[in-house]
């Protein structure tokens, strides 16, 4: 082979592979640029449900460029979705509180605007000509009849196209309904650290455990709490002393307030105590008395959201004793009266089914 066929066949290679990548390219009837938060659906899923809406050979010859956004705005979600066809171009804004209904408002929308017809397209595109901004109102009258109602339709129910793209996305991912999506969940409070100074003598550790109901932005929980056993000094007796230990039972109202990933719970709470004492040492007879009584109090949580099913809370307060009882040996006398109030804190993970 002679270096000027070499020289030729290399030529034509090259020809060849840029007519090819020019071919792929223009055969991709969708760019689609697409960002959304961690738990919303992202840019593979709407894909998913676009060409399960869409088959190959119904799209337009036309390519179609999207930009695609969900934002957080409070606790809802808005999508900002910018189409372009050549030079025509619209945008729509939608709010919901589930960013997977956007995402199926936007995929059934894209693949309208991927089944409209060309000669609709290119009429429209030199009706838009005179006008520098297009607005989203400009995008209705650009699209088809059946694309410019679809995201409209979307916004006040879904379509039962989104319904069934949505149903099979889930059904194939294994995607689980977040709590903020549902507006309710189920809570658990497991392992907690507790500390307490007061109402019994001195500082103690302790843990906790409980549960309750997450309804929007308000928690209602049940904490069940148990301490160690103190062991309290007889003045002037050194080999007689009182043993003292403390359990509670606390419900829980608290109100959040949320700025992902952080939130600010303050709580208002109301408690049953029940403190048990016994005498030791010599000459005592070991015997257990007890006494119940309620608390009130308030604090604040602060929840850190690792993910939509788990936080790490710490929370701080304190709780008004409703009795101070006396603690009290038999023969000897008084031993100690537990304070009439208490400071707290709890820490631990939140788990949110």
């Amino acid at each position: 082979m002679t270096s000027r066929s070499a020289k030729l066949l290399s030529a034509l290679a090259v020809a060849a592979a840029l007519g090819f990548t020019d071919g792929a390219h223009a055969a991709e009837p969708l760019s689609l640029t697409w960002q959304a938060p961690p738990e919303c659906p992202q840019r593979a899923a709407v894909r998913a449900r676009i060409d399960a809406l869409v088959p190959a050979e119904a799209t337009s010859k036309e390519r179609l460029e999207a930009d695609g956004r969900i934002e957080r705005v409070g606790r809802r979600f808005r999508l900002k979705l910018v189409m372009r066809v050549g030079e025509l171009s619209g945008e729509r804004q939608i709010e919901s509180d589930s960013c997977r209904d956007l995402a199926g408002a936007a995929a059934v929308a894209l693949g309208l605007m991927l089944q409209s017809a060309e000669p609709a397209l290119e009429s429209e595109t030199e009706s838009t000509d005179s006008s520098s901004a297009t607005t989203a109102s400009t995008a209705s009258t650009a699209a088809p009849a059946d694309a410019a109602a679809a995201p409209t339709a979307a916004r006040a129910e879904p379509s039962s196209a989104a319904d069934t793209a949505e149903e099979g996305s889930r059904a194939g991912e294994g995607d689980r309904v977040s709590a903020r999506d549902r507006g309710w969940a189920v809570l658990l409070h497991a392992p907690l650290l507790a500390f307490d100074l007061g109402p019994l003598p001195n500082a103690s550790f302790g843990g906790a455990l409980g549960g309750g109901v997450l309804l929007r932005d308000w928690r209602f929980a049940l904490d069940f709490q148990l301490g160690p056993s103190q062991s309290v000094s007889v003045s002037g007796e050194p080999r007689l002393s009182a043993d003292v230990s403390r359990m509670a039972l606390e419900a829980w109202i608290c109100r959040g307030f949320r700025a992902d990933p952080f939130e600010l719970s303050p709580c208002l709470t109301v408690g049953w105590e029940r403190i048990t004492a016994e005498g030791t040492g010599a000459g005592v007879e070991a015997r257990s008395t007890h006494a119940s009584f309620v608390s009130a109090g308030a604090g604040v949580f602060g929840h850190l959201f690792v993910s939509d099913f788990l936080a790490l809370m710490l929370g701080l307060g304190g709780k008004v004793e409703g009795a101070r009882p006396h603690v009290v040996v038999e023969g000897v006398g008084e031993v100690e009266q537990l304070e009439p109030a208490a400071f707290w804190v709890k820490a631990g993970p939140e788990w949110i089914f």
